[in-house]
Order: structure tokens, then C-alpha cells, then sequence
């Protein structure tokens, strides 16, 4: 389920919108990681090829360069990205969001908020009710989850550059669309295991968007369409909008 194109409603000469793409998980995290020199304004989406996610912590398990070796040869890479929390599945079904801000001071929380509400209203608009809260042994867990009946199907992170003339913020989201979580959950599960990890993400703690919605694949379809134009708006309104959406904390 890939978007072709983006054509946002509202616009800007000054910003640049990327529309979805595909990648491996290494080319994709390798995309995050060049916007961090841009500078321009942008957000979009994308998607990759399955495989794990990990903060660059995981490798300090005892054992993870063999258990990182056998998740490849199961055909799940394992990936390391340049920021914290936990594993993170990707693949078919699996959508990330970004938003990348050069020279933007606002506070942690106002980034967070702002662009947690981005997805929330994008939830809203196809009738689902969105709550923020992390679940317990959830899958990385993190300060603003974003659950469906109780589940996470979302998670947020943000990295920052401060103590320069030039902050920068990147933030990004996992999004469970419409994966196949019990093929996701088994092959996080035994990496996690076999690298020396004690605990596991409880696969009964997340849901994906699609099983939310009782299987209304046109709507999810809806949801992929409607989240790029959302972000698009928000950061054609940057700082504005982020200042003065407190949100929920």
C-alpha cells in the first residue's frame, strides 16, 4: 500500500514536500540520516523492506552480532539508527513519518506535541480515537505513544542539534498501517532473545490501524493519503503552529 505522489492543498515556496518512497531498511534509515544536513523545511513518508530497527545500545548485548547475524538469514535485517529507545519492526504494512526543521528552536515538548497531534487528527478524520499512553512491555516504549483501543500503533522520537547558531530538529514516527504484527512480533521476539535481551515486546500491546478500523482497507488507504498533507500544512505554518499547539502533555 505505497502513495505515489503528494500534492498538498496549502503550500509554500520556501518548503519542499518528498513524497512516500520504498527502500531497504538500511537505504531508508540512510534517507532520515541525509536530511539532517538539508537546508529546507521537510516531511513525508516512506516505507521499506522488513527487517529491525535498533538504537545503537542493542549492540552492547551479549549476543548480537551472531543473533543479528541469524535475524538476516531469517530475512529480517537488523539496522542500527541514530536514535534511542527500542526494536522497531519495518516492512510491508509499516509507515514511517518525518518532519525535519533546520534552525528551529522550539522546545522538546511543543515539536512532540505538535507533531503527535498531526497524527491524531489524521486518526480522527477516518473515525478512530486516538489516546496517548504507553502500554505495558510494549514495543519501544516511549513518552508519546499513540494508541487505538488501548494499543500502541504509533511511536514518536525525536533527535535535536542544540548549543549551535543552527538547532535542528528531526522527528519521526513509526506507524503499524496494516503489518502482519504476529510475523513482526515473532521475528523481534527471537532476536531480542537470542542477542541476550531478558525482555520482549508484548505483541498483545500493539495494534495496527487497519485492525482498528475492523478491516476497512479504504480507509487505512484514506489515512496513508491524508497523513503527508497534514504534515505539510504543519510545517508550512512551523513555529507558529508547534508554539501554539500545547496539546495533551
Amino acid at each position: 500500500m505505497l502513495i505515489k505522489e503528494v500534492d498538498p492543498n496549502r503550500a509554500s515556496p520556501d518548503y519542499r514536500v518528498q513524497a512516500a518512497a520504498h527502500f531497504t531498511i538500511q537505504s531508508g534509515l540512510e534517507f532520515e540520516n541525509s536530511l539532517w544536513t538539508s537546508k529546507t523545511i521537510q516531511s513525508g513518508i516512506w516505507s521499506c523492506d522488513r527487517g529491525l530497527a535498533v538504537p545503537a545500545s542493542v549492540k552492547r548485548l551479549p549476543n548480537y552480532k551472531k543473533a543479528a547475524r541469524s535475524s538476516g538469514e531469517r530475512g529480517w535485517e537488523v539496522a542500527v539508527r541514530r536514535s534511542g529507545g527500542g526494536c522497531v519492526p519495518q516492512g510491508r504494512g509499516i509507515y514511517n513519518a518525518y518532519l525535519f526543521v533546520p534552525n528551529s528552536a522550539v522546545t522538546i515538548r511543543h515539536a512532540y506535541q505538535a507533531f503527535a497531534s498531526v497524527i491524531e487528527q489524521a486518526v480522527a478524520s477516518i473515525g478512530l480515537l486516538c489516546e496517548r499512553h504507553s502500554p505495558f512491555k510494549t514495543w519501544c516504549a516511549g513518552d508519546y505513544d499513540l494508541c487505538l483501543e488501548s494499543r500502541k500503533f504509533c511511536g514518536i522520537s525525536q533527535r535535536r542539534q542544540f548549543g549551535t547558531s543552527q538547532p535542528k530538529i528531526l522527528i519521526h514516527a513509526a506507524i503499524l498501517v496494516d503489518a502482519d504484527l504476529d510475523q513482526a512480533f515473532n521475528a523481534m521476539r527471537t532476536f531480542l532473545r537470542e542477542a541476550g535481551e531478558p525482555t520482549s515486546p508484548d505483541r498483545r500491546q500493539a495494534i495496527t490501524v487497519l485492525e482498528a478500523l475492523g478491516g476497512n482497507s479504504r480507509l487505512a488507504r484514506t489515512f496513508l493519503y491524508d497523513l503527508p498533507r497534514r504534515l505539510a500544512v504543519l510545517h508550512a505554518r512551523w513555529p507558529d503552529e508547534a508554539a501554539s499547539n500545547s496539546g495533551p502533555s
